[in-house]
């Protein structure tokens, strides 16, 4: 139906071009899930070495469509949270026409339960070492702003930016539900990094990205 609708109105030639120009930005940007069940960490990381000991991840803040809720400033606290808790991963700012490797997306994904999930290339939880070329970052505000009018703190809001922002370094969820970490699944009262996921995060990462 679209594309008789596109054909019609535009003609054949635009009506292909359309088609042709969607599946180019399908195929060249096309998801990898993060999976929830990842244990601590996924095996991947982003790339470093010697002469560039922190990588620099350039992230960008898209608030889409929000359903309700503040965001950009959590989002802000959760960057400077993982910044300054640990010396592997660097988020910055684009500069004047500077690729991003990491977009940060507050949207309303009501189909998706989930607070939030990222996406990036290569496959998160593989068993094989490998150095990560982007991984964006997903917001679902219509379930957090349900969650949040059903009772959860405000702080939610922050809770999911630095919990889906540790998956993009590499981080999973633990294994060992006893211990206190933002990177644990579910509402635990904590928003901020804690002593776990900063180990973690060195377990994940040495000089050169190539321990696990």
């Amino acid at each position: 139906m679209l594309f008789s609708l596109l054909f019609k109105k535009w003609g054949l030639a635009f009506g292909l071009m359309v088609l042709l120009l969607g599946l180019g930005y399908g195929i060249g940007r096309a998801p990898v899930w993060a999976s929830h069940g990842c244990d601590n960490y996924w095996h991947n990381h982003w790339y470093r070495n010697s002469s560039f000991p922190t990588k620099r991840v350039v992230s960008q803040t898209l608030i889409v469509q929000p359903s309700g809720g503040t965001y950009a400033p959590y989002i802000v606290l959760a960057l400077d949270d993982w910044d300054t808790s640990q010396t592997y991963v660097n988020f910055d700012v684009p500069g004047s026409g500077e690729p991003v490797d990491t977009y940060i997306i507050v949207d309303q994904y009501a189909a998706d339960p989930a607070w939030g999930w990222v996406q990036s290339d290569p496959t998160p939880c593989g068993s094989v070492s490998s150095h990560l070329s982007w991984a964006d970052v997903y917001m679902n505000s219509s379930t957090i702003e349900a969650s949040i009018r059903s009772g959860r703190p405000e702080t939610l809001r922050r809770k999911v930016a630095t919990h889906e922002l540790g998956h993009s370094v590499g981080l999973g969820h633990p294994s060992d539900s006893s211990v206190t970490a933002v990177m644990k699944q579910g509402w635990n009262g904590y928003y901020t990094i804690q002593t776990w996921d900063k180990n973690m995060l060195s377990a994940n990462s040495d000089p050169y990205g190539h321990n696990h």
